[in-house]
């Protein structure tokens, strides 16, 4: 499962999720890697509006489509291997419509 959620750092609520399959499983037309589902799922939760000072995903999800897509016009920074993404809600509008 792959979730996207809010935290004040004691509580988790999660907003969205998807559940990723194996390819040994999947139809070959219905295969999604993790990175396409994680941005996927950060396309929808844009579409919801909610803002958001900081979003963190671990290393893993890093793919050269997830990078080119957030490095528009936000600014990123490389740390204990977890991307923090800080951004305005401006900036978040600004690439939904994009």
């Amino acid at each position: 499962m792959i979730a996207i959620g809010l935290t004040n750092g004691t509580i988790y609520i999660p907003i969205l999720w998807d559940i990723w399959v194996s390819p040994k499983v999947a139809k070959k037309r219905h295969y999604k890697t993790k990175p396409d589902i994680l941005l996927n799922l950060l396309k929808r939760f844009l579409i919801l509006k909610i803002p958001v000072k900081t979003i963190m995903f671990d290393s893993f999800f890093t793919s050269k489509e997830i990078m080119k897509w957030l490095i528009g016009d936000i600014k990123f920074n490389l740390q204990d291997e977890v991307y923090g993404i800080s951004s305005s809600a401006d900036t978040f509008e600004q690439k939904l419509a994009s």
